[in-house]
């Protein structure tokens, strides 16, 4: 009888259990310590999701832990954008009481235009979803604000991660070039529990002046 040959990994990770829960990092004192680091795998392929984003996935493994996990950054068309990130991560003053709030050293550095173009147009789908809820109208500036302040918030979370594999990889920070050379990067982070048996990876930011290390940067037996 043949061999069936399909049935064979070729991502070099055989193993397709999950990986275990817990921080994979290489500060000893760390709690629930489940690893040296992770490293991701491959990029997959990319799909649509609610809400209008791309889901980028990357199958994410470990040299210190069997089996395997995915880490998700979800992109809207708006997201990678500079006026956006400026909104989203930019440094707020505590009095700050959500809305639109850009620092005005950071203004200073983008075009006006675009800065007002982009604020219209999140203005504008965070009152479509409002609609699309059925909010009634005495409530729709707070729900307005509370939408606006989700998306933002979700901005924050995927493009944080991003930046943060980029500062893993030894890169200057560029949403231009946000899912490039990625493919072997080691990283620290942490592994906890998703849908059915899969676990999710978060990526931890990377300690000053440690060593941005790649799978290509080791030498193979």
């Amino acid at each position: 009888m043949p061999i069936d040959y399909s049935q064979y990994s070729t991502s070099g990770q055989g193993d397709m259990s999950s990986l275990p829960e817990g921080n994979y990092t290489s500060n000893p004192k760390s709690k629930d310590k489940a690893g040296e680091s992770l490293k991701i795998i491959k990029a997959l392929a990319t799909k649509e999701v609610k809400g209008g984003a791309t889901r980028h996935t990357f199958l994410v493994g470990s040299d210190d832990a069997r089996g395997t996990g995915f880490l998700k950054i979800d992109i809207h068309p708006w997201s990678l954008r500079p006026e956006t990130i400026a909104m989203a991560l930019g440094k707020k003053p505590k009095d700050a009481n959500g809305g639109f709030y850009i620092d005005p050293a950071v203004l200073a550095q983008l075009d006006a235009e675009a800065v007002q173009n982009t604020q219209t147009q999140l203005e504008r789908i965070a009152e479509e979803k409002v609609t699309e809820a059925n909010t009634p109208d005495e409530n729709r500036g707070e729900a307005i604000q509370e939408t606006l302040h989700k998306m933002l918030t979700q901005v924050q979370i995927n493009v944080g991660t991003i930046f943060r594999l980029q500062d893993w990889l030894g890169v200057a920070r560029d949403p231009e070039t946000a899912f490039a050379d990625l493919d072997g990067l080691y990283f620290e982070g942490q592994v906890k529990a998703g849908l059915g048996d899969s676990v999710e990876v978060s990526v931890f930011s990377k300690p000053k002046g440690k060593k941005a290390v790649q799978a290509t940067d080791f030498p193979t037996e």
